[in-house]
């Protein structure tokens, strides 16, 4: 929320090819427009591979089609702006190596993203990658120099933390322009952190206990779930501290035993300013809205079925209109890219395991814009694996805190 869309608008050279999320790519119509004029920029439709007509110099894509057409390797593109980078950080992705083959012949390449580490340091490797690919070659140079870690059982790595964090900050120190709001923002209110109790009602406990004792609950007496791994195991885990919901057809929702959302409920009955709900499950976010609704808090919903056009249009109705008051948002679609400044209150119904996924969301309030001190609410079922999740969100944060924490704003 500190302006570098409109930073890397100007600082580009056409033709540019801007790699966005899929629902964001009208915003940056927008945006291209807003800055640098009407008609300057096109969105290809999905079922064609782009091609450079009319002299229209900027092109916006989404990343799910980057390794689909072929042409875009083709071009000699004056600028590539992926935005939100870190979605390539996976190097053995085939998004990942599509974006490093069209970065090797641009001419500029501007990587905009606030998380360059999600993880682990070596996450940051597949972004140099882009930038610099002569220099970065070697993976395992990268994470066998910077990344303190210990081998598992199963032939990973347990990430314990960064290792010569001096030889990292002055590896990429001249590769990374870096703004906080301290100096851009100095004078935006601060976001205040609390966390709220939640008690899960007896039916979730104890679907709860039998999911985590025998990887296997019935819900409502008759639909067994089941968790066939550990993993499969954690999410059911989560999606139970959530509700019910995540294992019934949509008509059942109303009746799916969810605590948290019938103490959202009570938590913004008479509240007066917008708010932000989010959650990593459509079903939730669905049906925290239609309860609002039957209480009379006018809410509406934002996820990953929502047509990208209509999702500009609720961003600009929720930014513009009184009603409505609480955007219930998937953190997969409303956490990255919008500015949603006319709340100034962020709900979690649950978090994710990334802290930087965490500290988007947040931002999508607190930034340019925003004259209000943000609250963010947490809702944690305590005793459960949430528990666990905020004490993996706080090593992550350290993690991060300790390379770009330390790493001085280039001016």
């Amino acid at each position: 929320g500190l302006g570098k869309t409109a930073q890397a608008i100007k600082a580009s050279e056409p033709p540019v090819l801007v790699i966005a999320s899929k629902g964001l790519k009208y915003w940056w119509l927008q945006e291209i427009e807003r800055w640098y004029g009407l008609g300057s920029a096109w969105i290809p439709e999905d079922n064609e591979d782009v091609e450079i007509t009319g002299g229209i110099p900027f092109t916006i894509i989404h990343w799910e089609v980057l390794r689909l057409w072929p042409n875009l390797k083709k071009i000699k593109w004056g600028t590539v702006i992926p935005d939100e980078a870190h979605k390539a950080k996976n190097r053995k992705a085939q998004r990942t190596k599509a974006l490093w083959t069209i970065c090797r012949t641009a001419e500029r390449v501007l990587l905009l993203t606030g998380t360059p580490i999600v993880n682990q340091p070596a996450d940051i490797w597949s972004l140099l990658k882009c930038l610099y690919p002569k220099e970065y070659t070697s993976y395992w140079r990268f994470f066998n120099e910077y990344v303190l870690a210990s081998q598992n059982p199963w032939g990973g790595f347990d990430i314990i933390g960064v290792k010569n964090r001096e030889g990292l900050l002055e590896e990429i120190s001249d590769k990374v322009l870096r703004r906080t709001k301290k100096s851009v923002l100095p004078d935006l209110p601060p976001k205040v952190y609390m966390t709220v109790p939640v008690i899960l009602y007896p039916d979730q406990v104890k679907a709860y206990n039998e999911m985590r004792d025998y990887m296997l609950t019935m819900i409502d007496d008759n639909t067994p779930v089941m968790a066939p791994t550990v993993l499969a195991q954690i999410t059911r885990l989560r999606q139970i501290t959530v509700g019910h919901g995540a294992f019934t057809e949509p008509d059942k929702w109303p009746q799916a035993s969810a605590a948290k959302l019938d103490v959202l409920v009570d938590y913004l009955e008479d509240r007066d300013s917008k708010t932000i709900v989010v959650t990593q499950f459509v079903w939730a976010a669905t049906e925290a809205a239609r309860r609002l609704n039957s209480h009379k808090i006018s809410a509406e919903v934002l996820t990953g079925a929502t047509p990208a056009e209509e999702r500009v249009e609720l961003i600009e109705r929720f930014q513009k209109q009184d009603d409505p008051k609480v955007l219930c948002a998937t953190i997969q679609t409303g956490g990255e890219g919008w500015t949603l400044t006319a709340a100034d209150m962020i709900v979690f119904l649950d978090r994710p395991w990334s802290p930087q996924v965490v500290s988007q969301a947040e931002d999508r309030l607190h930034r340019i814009g925003q004259e209000n001190s943000v609250q963010v609410v947490t809702f944690l079922a305590e005793g459960t694996i949430e528990e666990r999740v905020e004490e993996a969100l706080a090593h992550k944060q350290d993690v991060f805190n300790s390379v770009f924490g330390k790493l001085k704003e280039l001016l």
